[in-house]
C-alpha cells in the first residue's frame, strides 16, 4: 500500500480513540501521554478521566484490598495491593509524604484517591493528605481556616470524606470540638464545622449546622453522598449505653442522628465494641468483643449491613484488619495536574462562611 494511503491512530474518529483508551490500564495511559500532545491532552482531560473510572468500575473482575501501614510508616513506607483470590501482592506503592507522628489512618477513598491523616487523636484531621498511588501524586493540606482556635488549644477533630454526586467534586467535612470531651460543650466555643473542596482547594466554614455534640469515632465512613460516625452515648436506666449513628449529607450539608436497634446493641453483650466500615457498597457496623479463655484471647466479629431501603440491619461475619481500603481502584485522578507535587497552606486561602 502506498504511504500516502496509510492511516494512523490519529486518523481515527475521536469517539473511537476514547473508546480504545478507556480500556487501557493506568500505567499504559501514563506512558501514552508522552507520545504526543494530542494524546496527552485527551488522557489528562477530566471528562476522559471520569469515563475511564466508570469503565474500570464496571469491568473490574478481581477483588482487591489495599493495606496501608498503621504505625512506624518510615520503616515500611509502602501501601500494598493484595488479591482476595490468591492472597498475592499485586503492586506496592511508595508513600511520598510523612505525617506528624509517623502514623497513618485512612479517612476515606473515592475513585482511587485516598485521604489519610494521623492516628494520634491530637493530630487527627489537622493535616490531611490526598494521595493517588496509581499516578504517584499527592496534595497535603497542612492547616485550616484562620479562626480563634490555636495550635496549642485543646480540641479534637471529627472528619469524613465524600462527594455530592458520583464523578463530582471530592470534599472533606471536619467538625472541631472544643476540648477532648464529646457530648458536652466545654468553655465558650461550640463545635466548628468546615467543608473542604478539592476542586476549589478551599475550606468553607458552615454556620447554624446544629451538629450533635457526639461522635467518639473520629473517622467517618462514606457511602455515596453520606458520611457516618458511630458513637456510644450515656447510660440508660438498665446501665446500658445508647449506640447512635451521626450522619452528614454532602448534598444539603445537614447532620442527622439515629439510634441503633437493640438487636445490634446487644448482639455480643453490653460491653461489646463497635466500629463502622463500608462493605459491598453498604454501610456496615462491626461489633466485636475480646473473650479470654485459658489465657487465649479471641475477637469475634459480627457485621451488620445497613440496607439502603429501610436501614434495617442484616448480620454477617468477617474479620477486619486495622487500616485498609476495600474499594480501591487504579485511576487517573490528580494526573491532570502534571508532574507537580502539591502542598497547600490553607491559612493563606480565604475561608468564607455559609449562613
Amino acid at each position: 500500500m502506498a504511504s500516502g494511503s496509510e492511516t494512523s491512530f490519529d486518523d481515527l474518529p475521536s469517539e473511537t480513540a476514547v473508546e480504545i483508551f478507556t480500556r487501557l490500564p493506568v500505567k499504559a495511559l501514563i506512558r501514552s501521554t508522552s507520545v504526543n500532545k494530542s494524546w496527552y491532552s485527551l488522557i489528562t482531560n477530566p471528562k476522559f478521566i471520569s469515563a475511564h473510572i466508570k469503565h474500570t468500575i464496571s469491568s473490574v473482575n478481581e477483588d482487591v484490598v489495599l493495606f496501608i501501614p498503621h504505625s512506624n510508616v518510615s520503616e515500611e513506607p509502602y501501601a500494598s495491593l493484595y488479591s482476595f483470590e490468591t492472597g498475592n501482592v499485586i503492586d506496592k506503592y511508595e508513600i511520598p509524604f510523612t505525617t506528624r507522628t509517623n502514623t497513618m489512618q485512612l479517612v476515606g477513598s473515592v475513585n482511587g484517591l485516598l485521604c489519610l491523616t494521623d492516628v494520634n487523636i491530637p493530630y487527627v484531621g489537622r493535616d490531611l493528605h490526598f494521595w493517588n498511588p496509581s499516578v504517584r501524586k499527592y496534595l497535603s493540606i497542612v492547616t485550616s481556616c484562620d479562626h480563634k482556635w490555636k495550635e496549642k488549644d485543646r480540641f479534637f477533630n471529627v472528619v469524613g470524606l465524600g462527594v455530592v454526586e458520583p464523578g463530582e467534586d471530592i470534599r472533606v467535612v471536619r467538625i472541631m470540638y472544643w476540648d477532648q470531651n464529646p457530648g458536652k460543650l466545654v468553655g465558650e466555643f461550640a463545635p466548628v464545622v468546615e467543608v473542604f473542596s478539592l476542586r476549589e482547594k478551599k475550606w468553607r466554614e458552615i454556620e447554624n449546622t446544629r451538629v450533635p455534640r457526639v461522635a467518639s469515632n473520629v473517622i467517618g465512613i462514606s457511602v455515596g453522598h453520606m458520611v457516618y460516625w458511630l458513637d456510644r452515648v450515656g447510660r440508660t436506666e438498665n446501665h446500658s449505653c445508647t449506640v447512635c449513628l451521626m450522619s452528614f449529607d454532602f448534598r444539603n450539608e445537614v447532620f442527622g442522628l439515629m439510634k441503633l436497634t437493640d438487636d445490634v446493641r446487644y448482639c455480643l453483650g453490653d460491653c461489646a465494641s463497635f466500629s463502622l466500615m463500608k462493605f459491598k457498597d453498604s454501610l456496615a457496623i462491626c461489633v466485636f468483643k475480646i473473650n479470654g479463655s485459658n489465657g487465649i484471647y479471641s475477637q469475634p466479629f459480627q457485621i451488620w449491613l445497613m440496607s439502603h431501603e429501610d436501614d434495617s440491619p442484616r448480620m454477617a461475619i468477617i474479620r477486619v484488619p486495622p487500616c485498609l481500603d476495600t474499594s480501591f481502584i487504579e485511576s487517573l485522578v490528580m494526573h491532570e495536574r502534571g508532574s507537580e507535587l502539591l502542598e497547600l497552606e490553607i491559612c493563606k486561602v480565604s475561608c468564607p462562611r455559609s449562613s
